[in-house]
């Protein structure tokens, strides 16, 4: 299961890469240089074919288990995590600006500036709702239950994360994505359920849209302290700052994930769900094991790794776009 799941990781890049390309043609064929209607097309010309739809033909044809509807109270905790992932999020992106100076911050819409507010629902629908279910449905609910099979669930979700933060191409906030990636990831091996974990993805996307929006929040943003101001007592204050949202992400991560996993061993579902039998004779100790994630994962992180240092390269200004 896990070299079919990451030679889908590969069809995937590739057709992520191809899309791209034939979005950038489209964009300069036409003219359209609105940045929301540029982000609404990535989502439903890339995202989507490139992510969300080959996610649900492979689910089906390898048997995978199917995402029920959430109970309510997992649809809570769930969003309790989500907010938790947001201040988890809020901290790393304070502490990268703090740390990286004139870097710009790029994580999830945090950044975006010059926004119009009637473009709110089109980047809603870009940023908030159609990435989450694809990325989600794609890292978590195919490749992390994937390369679950035989392996350590820690080292599958970090593997996710890493992925899910590479896939993102900001090499200057890699951190943040690793850990919020794992957080869902952690989500979806608690509940098996891959709408669980779109839920506190939408919940930080769309608070940090929201952000956004906020001219308040920008200022915020952009008065920042960096290392180097000269102004020890600030430097300080940021510190405690990020201390303390790191303290409510926990404050919030904690209980949810204690109780997502006690709702799910109480009522025998998500990893507590009893697995099928192998319909087979031969012993567990006879059966042939698989080995390995496969060359197509490999193939698939090295394209990545690439990928993220040109980005670097260009976000530290080495060279130029």
């Amino acid at each position: 299961m896990a070299k079919k799941s990451s030679a889908l990781m590969l069809i995937s890049l590739g057709l992520y890469l191809v899309l791209s390309v034939l979005l950038a043609v489209v964009t300069e064929l036409f003219g359209i240089d609105d940045y929301s209607i540029v982000l609404l097309l990535n989502s439903l010309m890339v995202s989507v074919p490139a992510f969300l739809i080959p996610s649900l033909i492979f689910r089906k044809k390898v048997g995978m288990p199917r995402m029920s509807a959430p109970k309510p109270l997992q649809v809570l905790l769930s969003l309790i995590a989500g907010v938790g992932a947001l201040y988890l999020n809020s901290a790393l992106s304070a502490l990268c600006m703090l740390l990286l100076g004139d870097i710009q911050v790029t994580s999830n819409a945090v950044t975006l500036t010059g926004l119009e507010p009637d473009t709110l629902p089109v980047m809603i629908i870009a940023i908030a709702v159609i990435p989450p279910i694809s990325e989600e449905i794609f890292m978590r609910g195919t490749l992390l239950e994937g390369w679950m099979d035989g392996r350590s669930p820690a080292l599958s979700i970090l593997l996710s994360a890493i992925v899910f933060a590479l896939i993102h191409m900001a090499p200057s906030n890699i951190i943040i994505y690793v850990a919020i990636g794992a957080v869902f990831g952690i989500v979806y091996y608690i509940t098996r359920n891959a709408w669980l974990a779109v839920i506190p993805h939408f919940v930080n996307n769309f608070a940090s849209l929201i952000v956004s929006y906020s001219s308040q929040a920008m200022t915020e943003v952009q008065d920042t302290p960096q290392i180097g101001a000269g102004d020890e007592e600030i430097l300080i204050s940021s510190i405690i700052l990020i201390l303390q949202m790191l303290r409510t992400a926990v404050i919030f991560l904690m209980p949810a994930i204690f109780l997502l996993n006690h709702h799910a061993k109480k009522r025998s579902i998500g990893r507590y769900a009893p697995r099928p039998e192998p319909m087979l004779q031969d012993k567990p100790e006879d059966l042939p094991q698989e080995r390995g994630l496969g060359g197509c994962f490999w193939i698939c992180l090295a394209v990545l790794v690439i990928m993220n240092i040109y980005s670097a390269l260009v976000e530290f200004g080495v060279i130029t776009a």
